[in-house]
């Protein structure tokens, strides 16, 4: 069986401008999610500051008031800033990743308009990592768990499947268009 080299994006544009168009499309987006990421590192910060405060202060009210420190309350404030953490850490991750996604999709960007395909290299990394962290989650189904919210929130598994199937269409479909640069 032989395979036919594509010569046009979307029937419309040539393999050059639907690079372009691909590169530009992921850039708005790689920016959206920065920024998306930026304002919810702010407000977890600001929560976790808060959950410190409320924490410093029972613990007070508890020596003043001669409580154990086994109250209900005290391991509340000490789960709640846990989780807090927890929440800070998930998001400088995906901020990473946010990063590193957009930096390899500038890379592909120049690439395409100095004429070098070398350049497409470190975006084909990224997105097969994408790829791959996709389809783990699909299969990683544990309720609460970082991972899996920073890909996609709370979507059960046939949501997840649809949405994982459709990217690596997308993905598959823009690697064999740019192989052809």
């Amino acid at each position: 069986m032989k395979v036919g080299l594509l010569k046009n994006f979307v029937h419309y544009f040539n393999l050059e401008e639907g690079t372009v168009l691909i590169a530009v499309f992921q850039l708005l987006i790689s920016g959206f999610n920065m920024t998306f990421f930026v304002l919810a590192l702010v407000h977890t910060m600001g929560i976790q500051e808060m959950v410190v405060r409320d924490t410093e202060d029972a613990l007070e009210r508890e020596a003043l008031e001669d409580i154990s420190s086994n109250h209900l309350n005290t391991k509340k404030m000490d789960m709640a800033h846990h989780n807090a953490t927890e929440t800070v850490y998930s998001i400088y991750c995906g901020l990473v990743i946010t990063v590193i996604h957009f930096i390899s999709t500038i890379l592909l960007l120049y690439g395409v308009l100095a004429n070098n395909r070398h350049f497409m290299a470190p975006w084909l990394v990224v997105m097969m990592t994408i790829i791959s962290a996709l389809t783990i989650s699909v299969f990683v189904v544990e309720q609460g768990c970082p991972f899996i919210a920073t890909l996609g929130g709370n979507a059960d598994i046939c949501e997840r499947k649809l949405i994982n199937e459709r990217s690596k269409q997308i993905i598959i479909t823009n690697t064999k268009l740019l192989y052809r640069l």
